[in-house]
C-alpha cells in the first residue's frame, strides 16, 4: 500500500491562505440535513426552464483511424491523407450519411433532460452550475483514468476538472507562488507560460536542456549554489516541465531523467508542475525508410493496454510525497474548443486549487463536460485508448513527412542531432527549387561546407525546433545584435515567402545578456507540423528551403 502525501502547506501562497480564510468564513455546513430539504438558498435557475430537452451528437468510432497510416499507404501508394477522418470527411460532402457504407464510422450519443440510468449525464444538471470538482460522471471517469494510466506513487491523490492547461497554470501560480518568487523553466519554454509567469510577477529562471531535455546536473548546480543577493529573490520552489514533446523543442524526458529530477525536487523541496498535453503523442524515433519498411516496423507494436505501459511514465509515477501537480487537457485529443482538462494533485493542493477555481471560473462548462464525458463513456477506457493510438499514428505520419521533405531539400547528416547542409548543385525554376545532383554524403559533409541549421528529430508532440547558424554575421556584429538581426530577417523573410514559423526568441527563458555570456550564437525557429496537410507540409518545406539557401548565399 502506497504512503499518503506529506504535508507541503508551507508551499501555499499568501493569496491561497487568505482565500481559504474567506472561503471558510462565507461557507457553512448543512449538517445532517433531511433528504426532503427544501432548498431556498442557492441562486440557481429552475431546470425545467432550460430550452434543451435532448442533446445529441454524431461521433466517430474509436477505431476510425488506422493504428499506422503507413499500412494503408502500402496498399494505396498515394502518400496523401486519404484514409481515416479526412477520407470520411470527403465522403460526407459527396454522399448522404444515410448510406450505411459511407457513415460506417459514425455513432450517436444522446443526453436527455433527466438521466435514464445511474451514471448518465443529464441536461437538467449540465445546463446549471456544476460542482467545482466537475460533474460526477466525468469526475468518476477521470479518477479511473488516472489510476489506470498514470498510477501516482502515493495513495491519497485527488483530481479536479478544470477548463484546460492554460487556466490550470494560472491557478497553480496563484496558489503556489507570490509576486517576487521565481520558477525554474527549460531555457527554451512555451511562450504563453513565460508570459503568464511574468503577469503574476514570477521570474522564470532557465535551466540548460540538451537532446534529452532538462539537464538534472545543471538544475542541481543552480540549486546548490543559489545566491539570493545576486539572483534578486529567494531560491525558487517551483519547477515547470512539459516533459513529452516539449514546446517548442519537441524533446521528451526519459524515465531515468524524471527519476533524477524528482530526486532533486525531494532534496531541495521543489514542487514539479507537470504540463503534459502531448503525453499520448509519443511516436518513437524517426525512421528514414520507405513507406513499406516503416509500415512493417510500426506494425509490430503491442495491443492497447501494452501500449499504455510502453509510454514514458508521468512524473506522478515517481511521486511518493505529493509534490507533483499535473494537469491534462482534452485540447490535443478531443479539441481545444472544449476548454476542458483536469488536475491531479495531493488533497492539500487540490483543495486550494478548487477554492481558487470557485473564486474565479466557478467550474468547467457543463455542456463540454457532458458531451466529452458521454463520448468517453460510450467509447469506454479501451475505446479511448484505441482513439489515442489512432491519433498518435496520424501525427507521427506528419512528423515523418516533414522530416522526409527536409531530407529531400537538404543534405542532412544524421546522429542524435540532424545537421542540414545545402546540396552543392541547385537550380531554380519559376516555381520550385529542384535538386539536380545528390552528391555522396561523405563528399557533401566534407570540404568545409557550412551547415545551415540543425534539429533534434521529434519523438513526440507537434514541433521541430530549428537551430539556425549564421557564421558570417558574427564577424560584423555582437552575438546579440547578430541574433536579433537574423531572427527578424528570417521570420519576416519566410513570411514574405509564404510560410509562417514561430520565431524562437518568444520562447527565450534567458536574457540576451545571459546568452552572450554562454556564447549562444544561434537563432531559432519553431515549425509545427500538426495542422498542415501532406501537400501543405511539402510546399512549406520547399518555400523554407528556397528562402534559407538564397538568404545565406
Amino acid at each position: 500500500m502506497a504512503n499518503k502525501s506529506i504535508d507541503l502547506k508551507h508551499h501555499l501562497s499568501q493569496s491561497a491562505l487568505r482565500r481559504q480564510s474567506v472561503y471558510e468564513t462565507i461557507s457553512y455546513s448543512r449538517g445532517n440535513a433531511s433528504p426532503n430539504l427544501v432548498n431556498l438558498d442557492s441562486g440557481v435557475p429552475a431546470s425545467e426552464y432550460f430550452p434543451f430537452e435532448t442533446l445529441s451528437s454524431e461521433f466517430l468510432k474509436p477505431d476510425t483511424f488506422p493504428l499506422d497510416p503507413n499500412i494503408s499507404s502500402v496498399s494505396q501508394p498515394s502518400t496523401k491523407e486519404n484514409d481515416g477522418f479526412l477520407g470520411w470527411l470527403a465522403s460526407f460532402f459527396t454522399s448522404s450519411l444515410s448510406n450505411k457504407e459511407d457513415g460506417a464510422t459514425l455513432d450517436t450519443l444522446k443526453i436527455a433532460r433527466y438521466k435514464q440510468r445511474e451514471g448518465d449525464f443529464e441536461v437538467s444538471t449540465l445546463m446549471g452550475y456544476s460542482p467545482p470538482a466537475g460533474l460526477a460522471p466525468l469526475e468518476t471517469w477521470v479518477k479511473d483514468f488516472v489510476s489506470k494510466v498514470y498510477r501516482p506513487g502515493y495513495s491519497d491523490w485527488a483530481t479536479l476538472v478544470d477548463i484546460g492547461a492554460g487556466d490550470a497554470f494560472a491557478k497553480v501560480l496563484d496558489v503556489l507562488a507570490s509576486p517576487g518568487d521565481g520558477c525554474f523553466v527549460d531555457e527554451w519554454s512555451y511562450n504563453h507560460s513565460l508570459a503568464r509567469m511574468r503577469s503574476f510577477k514570477v521570474t522564470p529562471f532557465p535551466v540548460k536542456i540538451d537532446a534529452g531535455g532538462l539537464d538534472p546536473g545543471d538544475l542541481e548546480t543552480i540549486l546548490r549554489n543559489w545566491d539570493e543577493s545576486k539572483r534578486g529573490c529567494s531560491r525558487p520552489r517551483l519547477l515547470l516541465q512539459v516533459p513529452v514533446g516539449q514546446n517548442p523543442t519537441g524533446i521528451t524526458l526519459s524515465a531515468e531523467r524524471k527519476r533524477a529530477i524528482y530526486a532533486i525536487a525531494v532534496q531541495y523541496d521543489l514542487i514539479i508542475i507537470e504540463d503534459d498535453p502531448y503525453y499520448f503523442q509519443q511516436f518513437g524515433a524517426y525512421v528514414r525508410e520507405s513507406t513499406e519498411v516503416r509500415a512493417l516496423k510500426y506494425a509490430k507494436e503491442s495491443n492497447d493496454r501494452e501500449w499504455i505501459e510502453s509510454l514514458v511514465p508521468s512524473f506522478l509515477r515517481f511521486d511518493h510525497q505529493g509534490r507533483v501537480v499535473r494537469f491534462d487537457t482534452f485540447s490535443k485529443t478531443i479539441g481545444p474548443g472544449c476548454r476542458l482538462g483536469f488536475f491531479t494533485a495531493s488533497p492539500l493542493f487540490r483543495k486550494h486549487l478548487m477554492i481558487c477555481q470557485n473564486n474565479g471560473t466557478l467550474q468547467a462548462s457543463g455542456l463540454s463536460q457532458a458531451l466529452v464525458g458521454t463520448l468517453l463513456k460510450e467509447w469506454g477506457f479501451d475505446g479511448y485508448v484505441r482513439w489515442l493510438r489512432g491519433l498518435r499514428g496520424r501525427y507521427r505520419l506528419r512528423r515523418d513527412w516533414t522530416i522526409d521533405f527536409l531530407h529531400e531539400r537538404f543534405n542532412i547528416k544524421q546522429s542524435s542531432i540532424f545537421v542540414a547542409y545545402k546540396y552543392k548543385k541547385l537550380v531554380v525554376d519559376e516555381k520550385h527549387l529542384h535538386v539536380v545532383d545528390h552528391h555522396d554524403e561523405k563528399e557533401d559533409h566534407g570540404g568545409g561546407t557550412n551547415p545551415l541549421f540543425e534539429f533534434v528529430p521529434a519523438t513526440s508532440g507537434m514541433f521541430l525546433w530549428l537551430k539556425v547558424y549564421y557564421h558570417h554575421l558574427v564577424e560584423t556584429r555582437s552575438p546579440s545584435e547578430a541574433r536579433t538581426f537574423l531572427s527578424d530577417r528570417l521570420w519576416k523573410g519566410l513570411l514574405d515567402s509564404g510560410v509562417l514559423f514561430r520565431p524562437g526568441f518568444v520562447f527565450q527563458g534567458r536574457s540576451e545578456e545571459e546568452r552572450d555570456q554562454v556564447d549562444d550564437t544561434f537563432a531559432f525557429l519553431r515549425m509545427c507540423y500538426a495542422m498542415a496537410t501532406h501537400d501543405e507540409l511539402k510546399k512549406g518545406v520547399e518555400r523554407f528551403s528556397k528562402f534559407i539557401v538564397e538568404f545565406f548565399d
